[in-house]
């Protein structure tokens, strides 16, 4: 079962889904609970455009998820989903739940009139480029530029 969550008090087991979140975070990041609890705290905010798309078995255990933006573009000619993160938990690869996700994905971009679905992947990640090729994305080279901004207090 796929759930879309906005909103934090839609999610009904939080400590499962921080323990899935750590488990697809680089070693080297320092998150502990509470930054991803702050993290989706944010997310999961009415300002925020952030959509998590939540993949749970029969019983309530979390298997896997998506976390989006819907995002404007000028070249776009309207608006897209961007696809922060995909992470199928190890127990449960291999058996089309990442495809089952695209795919309900994009009912729900057209359902919701959104032009593109897109996201990054290192050029070295082959698992990750083989996969989104199947589930029919171009893919093509790119270079992330990236600037962190924030204010010290």
């Amino acid at each position: 079962m796929i759930e879309v969550i906005k909103e934090m008090s839609e999610i009904k087991d939080i400590k499962q889904l921080i323990s899935l979140i750590k488990k697809q975070l680089p070693y080297d990041s320092h998150h502990d609970s509470r930054k991803i609890l702050g993290s989706l705290e944010n997310a999961l905010s009415r300002k925020s455009s952030a959509v998590l798309f939540l993949c749970q078995s029969d019983q309530g255990t979390y298997q896997g998820f998506v976390f989006a933006n819907v995002a404007s573009g000028l070249e776009s000619g309207g608006d897209y989903l961007w696809i922060n993160e995909l992470y199928i938990d190890e127990k449960y690869r291999h058996q089309s739940l990442g495809s089952q996700l695209i795919e309900f994905i994009e009912d729900w971009c057209k359902a919701n009139e959104l032009k593109y679905i897109l996201c990054i992947t290192h050029q070295d990640n082959l698992n990750a480029k083989a996969f989104y090729k199947k589930q029919g994305f171009d893919l093509s080279e790119v270079t992330w530029v990236s600037k962190k901004v924030f204010n010290k207090k």
